[in-house]
C-alpha cells in the first residue's frame, strides 16, 4: 500500500493519478482519507511506525510504499491525530 499526504480531496485524486504507471500499479484504488491540520507532521508519525515494524516493501519505487492494510493506517492516523 502507498501511503502519502496531500492537500485538499481535489489534490488526492490528482496526486493518486499523477504517479501511474512508475510509483503506483494500474490497478490501484484510494482506500483511505483522513483529513487533519496538520498532514504532514501525521505522515511523518505513521511512516515511522511502519518503518519500525519492518513493513516497507524493500526494492519498491519510491519510498512510501509499505505492507500494510487500510484498517491499519486508519488505526495509525486516528492514534497520531490526537
Amino acid at each position: 500500500m502507498k501511503f502519502d499526504y496531500t492537500s485538499g480531496l481535489d489534490g488526492t485524486v490528482h496526486r493518486v493519478a499523477s504517479q501511474f504507471p512508475s510509483a503506483i500499479a494500474h490497478d490501484a484504488h484510494i482506500q483511505f482519507i483522513g483529513r487533519c491540520d496538520n498532514g504532514r507532521a501525521i505522515e511523518g508519525k505513521i511512516h515511522k511506525v511502519l518503518k519500525k515494524r519492518g513493513g516497507r516493501v524493500e526494492g519498491s519505487p519510491g519510498k512510501e510504499l509499505y505492507w500494510t492494510t487500510a484498517d491499519e493506517v486508519a488505526e495509525l492516523f486516528d492514534e497520531a491525530s490526537r
